[in-house]
């Protein structure tokens, strides 16, 4: 049996009532109702034990949707930070590594002119998260410390320690990056946790940064832990 389409926002294409179920892009003015119709969405998801992650620039919609959740949701923001340190992933250092370059990566070319990161500074941010991981030094103060203390190559490294200098630069945004306490992804989606977001007051490439660790994360939990049972997770990203 075919399901009924429903009408969405102020647009005249209606969708699928499961398709949000798999992958939605809103796209539309401001004022056409995006965030609003992700907020009902977010009170409908609130009804089941699915684990439910928002990421938010404004802070408005981050905050209705904690008081849908009624007050059952982990709020992370500058005034509350929450750990979301990549380096305390329980993935392979490879993973750990790429994923960190990946983000960095999405910070420069949605905010910069630049290319990537060169295949030298690659190899050197490589170097170096492996190393600590393999010291149990689990944290991108510790990494950016040990590129600092390498000999040769000063410009190449001079590129990878600014960008973590300005990733870095607030001591909130280092609670968040590089705190010991930090979420682990496969048992949030376990336990059907809610994750809320707050990047009010975070630049452009910290909210990116950010926002693409926590993708990453959540990707690297479906595509690497294998499970015996997947559980679902709903991923709510405002102003994408």
């Amino acid at each position: 049996m075919d399901l009924p389409r429903i009408k969405i926002g102020l647009g005249d294409i209606p969708v699928y009532i499961t398709d949000r179920y798999v992958h939605v892009l809103l796209m539309g003015k401001s004022g056409t109702g995006k965030s609003s119709l992700l907020s009902h969405w977010w009170s409908q998801d609130c009804y089941f034990p699915t684990a439910k992650v928002l990421i938010e620039p404004a802070g408005f919609l981050a905050a209705d949707c904690y008081s849908l959740s009624k007050g059952k949701a982990i709020y992370c923001s500058l005034k509350k930070p929450v750990a979301l340190n990549p380096m305390r992933a329980p993935y392979d250092p490879n993973q750990i590594s790429d994923n960190i370059a990946e983000s960095i990566n999405q910070v420069i070319v949605l905010t910069t002119p630049n290319d990537k990161l060169t295949v030298k500074m690659r190899g050197i941010l490589d170097k170096a998260v492996k190393y600590c991981l393999a010291n149990n030094r689990k944290s991108l103060l510790l990494v950016k410390d040990y590129i600092e203390n390498l000999k040769g190559d000063n410009e190449t490294r001079d590129g990878i320690i600014n960008r973590l200098n300005f990733l870095l630069n607030d001591d909130r945004m280092v609670h968040i990056l590089c705190g010991h306490d930090s979420i682990e992804w496969g048992e949030f989606i376990r336990q059907g946790k809610t994750l809320i977001i707050d990047c009010f007051g975070m630049s452009r490439e910290k909210m990116i940064f950010t926002g693409t660790l926590v993708a990453q994360g959540i990707t690297n939990y479906f595509r690497y832990e294998r499970p015996k049972e997947y559980k679902p997770l709903a991923l709510y990203i405002d102003e994408c």
